[in-house]
Protein backbone atom coordinates (compact mmCIF):
# COMPACT_ATOMS: atom_id res chain seq x y z
CA UNK A 1 0.00 0.00 0.00
CA UNK A 2 1.31 3.40 -0.92
CA UNK A 3 0.42 6.63 0.85
CA UNK A 4 0.16 9.84 -1.01
CA UNK A 5 0.56 13.21 0.72
CA UNK A 6 -1.18 16.31 -0.50
CA UNK A 7 1.52 19.01 -0.14
CA UNK A 8 -0.82 21.78 -1.18
CA UNK A 9 -2.56 21.70 2.23
CA UNK A 10 0.62 22.49 4.20
CA UNK A 11 1.01 25.94 5.71
CA UNK A 12 3.91 27.93 4.35
CA UNK A 13 6.84 27.37 6.75
CA UNK A 14 7.91 31.03 6.59
CA UNK A 15 4.74 32.00 8.52
CA UNK A 16 5.60 29.64 11.37
CA UNK A 17 8.30 29.90 13.96
CA UNK A 18 9.71 27.46 16.48
CA UNK A 19 10.34 28.39 20.14
CA UNK A 20 13.55 26.85 21.48
CA UNK A 21 12.27 26.98 25.06
CA UNK A 22 8.84 25.34 24.92
CA UNK A 23 9.39 23.65 21.52
CA UNK A 24 6.01 24.86 20.31
CA UNK A 25 5.44 25.93 16.76
CA UNK A 26 3.48 29.14 16.38
CA UNK A 27 2.76 32.05 14.13
CA UNK A 28 5.93 34.15 13.68
CA UNK A 29 4.07 37.25 14.85
CA UNK A 30 3.81 35.65 18.33
CA UNK A 31 7.60 35.53 18.75
CA UNK A 32 10.25 38.03 19.75
CA UNK A 33 14.02 38.21 19.49
CA UNK A 34 16.72 40.51 20.78
CA UNK A 35 19.34 41.87 18.40
CA UNK A 36 20.91 38.38 18.27
CA UNK A 37 17.80 37.11 16.41
CA UNK A 38 17.18 34.08 18.67
CA UNK A 39 13.38 33.83 18.48
CA UNK A 40 11.22 32.68 21.39
CA UNK A 41 7.48 32.79 21.86
CA UNK A 42 5.99 35.70 23.78
CA UNK A 43 4.69 33.35 26.47
CA UNK A 44 8.21 32.08 27.23
CA UNK A 45 9.64 35.60 27.06
CA UNK A 46 7.02 36.82 29.52
CA UNK A 47 7.75 34.00 31.98
CA UNK A 48 11.51 34.47 31.63
CA UNK A 49 11.39 38.24 32.20
CA UNK A 50 8.85 38.04 35.05
CA UNK A 51 11.02 35.47 36.89
CA UNK A 52 14.17 37.51 36.29
CA UNK A 53 12.50 40.67 37.61
CA UNK A 54 12.47 39.07 41.06
CA UNK A 55 16.27 38.75 40.96
CA UNK A 56 18.89 41.36 41.77
CA UNK A 57 20.41 40.97 38.30
CA UNK A 58 17.31 42.14 36.46
CA UNK A 59 19.29 44.73 34.48
CA UNK A 60 21.77 42.08 33.35
CA UNK A 61 19.12 39.92 31.71
CA UNK A 62 20.43 38.21 28.59
CA UNK A 63 18.96 36.27 25.72
CA UNK A 64 17.87 32.82 26.98
CA UNK A 65 19.64 31.05 24.08
CA UNK A 66 22.50 28.84 25.20
CA UNK A 67 25.79 30.80 25.40
CA UNK A 68 24.22 33.97 23.98
CA UNK A 69 25.46 37.08 25.78
CA UNK A 70 23.24 39.73 24.22
CA UNK A 71 21.64 41.86 26.94
CA UNK A 72 18.01 42.87 26.97
CA UNK A 73 17.46 46.60 26.55
CA UNK A 74 14.71 48.82 27.91
CA UNK A 75 13.11 48.88 24.43
CA UNK A 76 12.91 45.07 24.49
CA UNK A 77 11.21 45.13 27.88
CA UNK A 78 8.72 47.69 26.55
CA UNK A 79 7.69 45.18 23.87
CA UNK A 80 7.72 42.06 26.08
CA UNK A 81 6.35 43.16 29.45
CA UNK A 82 5.79 46.95 29.67
CA UNK A 83 4.29 46.72 33.17
CA UNK A 84 7.84 46.07 34.48
CA UNK A 85 9.28 49.32 33.09
CA UNK A 86 8.95 51.18 36.44
CA UNK A 87 10.83 48.37 38.17
CA UNK A 88 13.53 48.50 35.47
CA UNK A 89 13.87 52.27 35.91
CA UNK A 90 14.15 51.88 39.70
CA UNK A 91 16.85 49.24 39.24
CA UNK A 92 18.82 51.60 36.99
CA UNK A 93 18.58 54.36 39.59
CA UNK A 94 19.66 52.01 42.42
CA UNK A 95 22.61 50.75 40.37
CA UNK A 96 23.70 54.31 39.61
CA UNK A 97 23.51 55.34 43.27
CA UNK A 98 25.34 52.22 44.47
CA UNK A 99 28.14 52.56 41.90
CA UNK A 100 28.77 56.31 42.09
CA UNK A 101 30.93 57.15 45.14
CA UNK A 102 29.38 60.60 45.51
CA UNK A 103 25.95 59.12 46.40
CA UNK A 104 24.89 56.92 49.31
CA UNK A 105 21.50 55.72 50.54
CA UNK A 106 20.54 56.69 54.06
CA UNK A 107 20.76 53.58 56.26
CA UNK A 108 17.86 54.79 58.43
CA UNK A 109 14.91 52.43 58.86
CA UNK A 110 12.36 52.78 56.03
CA UNK A 111 14.25 55.79 54.64
CA UNK A 112 14.89 56.02 50.92
CA UNK A 113 16.75 59.34 50.88
CA UNK A 114 20.08 59.69 49.13
CA UNK A 115 23.00 61.70 50.48
CA UNK A 116 25.22 63.51 48.00
CA UNK A 117 28.73 64.93 48.43
CA UNK A 118 30.48 67.19 45.98
CA UNK A 119 33.84 65.41 46.34
CA UNK A 120 33.59 61.75 47.45
CA UNK A 121 37.36 61.41 47.83
CA UNK A 122 37.46 64.04 50.60
CA UNK A 123 38.07 62.40 53.97
CA UNK A 124 36.78 65.36 55.99
CA UNK A 125 33.10 65.89 56.76
CA UNK A 126 32.28 62.19 56.72
CA UNK A 127 29.39 62.60 59.13
CA UNK A 128 26.05 62.96 57.40
CA UNK A 129 22.67 63.59 59.00
CA UNK A 130 19.57 62.71 56.99
CA UNK A 131 17.11 65.60 56.73
CA UNK A 132 14.19 63.19 56.54
CA UNK A 133 14.76 60.66 59.34
CA UNK A 134 17.59 62.39 61.31
CA UNK A 135 19.85 59.32 61.08
CA UNK A 136 23.54 60.19 61.47
CA UNK A 137 25.98 58.01 59.57
CA UNK A 138 29.41 57.95 58.01
CA UNK A 139 29.18 58.80 54.32
CA UNK A 140 32.32 56.85 53.43
CA UNK A 141 31.27 53.45 54.82
CA UNK A 142 27.54 53.84 55.51
CA UNK A 143 27.85 52.68 59.14
CA UNK A 144 26.88 54.63 62.25
CA UNK A 145 28.90 57.78 62.75
CA UNK A 146 32.27 56.80 64.22
CA UNK A 147 34.27 60.05 64.23
CA UNK A 148 37.13 60.49 64.97
CA UNK A 149 38.01 56.84 64.16
CA UNK A 150 38.67 55.99 60.51
CA UNK A 151 36.45 53.56 58.60
CA UNK A 152 39.34 51.07 58.43
CA UNK A 153 39.86 51.27 62.22
CA UNK A 154 36.16 50.64 62.86
CA UNK A 155 36.15 47.69 60.42
CA UNK A 156 39.22 46.22 62.15
CA UNK A 157 37.67 46.78 65.59
CA UNK A 158 34.41 45.10 64.56
CA UNK A 159 36.32 42.04 63.31
CA UNK A 160 38.29 41.81 66.56
CA UNK A 161 35.18 42.36 68.66
CA UNK A 162 33.26 39.73 66.68
CA UNK A 163 35.98 37.11 67.01
CA UNK A 164 36.41 37.88 70.73
CA UNK A 165 32.70 37.50 71.42
CA UNK A 166 32.69 34.21 69.54
CA UNK A 167 35.68 32.96 71.57
CA UNK A 168 34.06 34.05 74.86
CA UNK A 169 30.77 32.30 73.98
CA UNK A 170 32.63 29.10 73.04
CA UNK A 171 34.94 29.03 76.05
CA UNK A 172 32.87 30.29 78.99
CA UNK A 173 29.98 29.01 81.03
CA UNK A 174 26.61 30.72 80.75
Amino acid sequence: TRYWRDWSSDVCSSDLSHCSICYEEMDATNTYSLSCRHKFCMSCWTSYVRDASKDTHFLDLQCPAHKCTINMMRSDLRRILPCLLPKWDDAILHRFINEDPSYRYCPGPDCSCVAVVSNASTKSNREVKCDTCSTSFCFNCGNDNHAPASCQDVEHWNRLKGSSQFWIKQNSKP
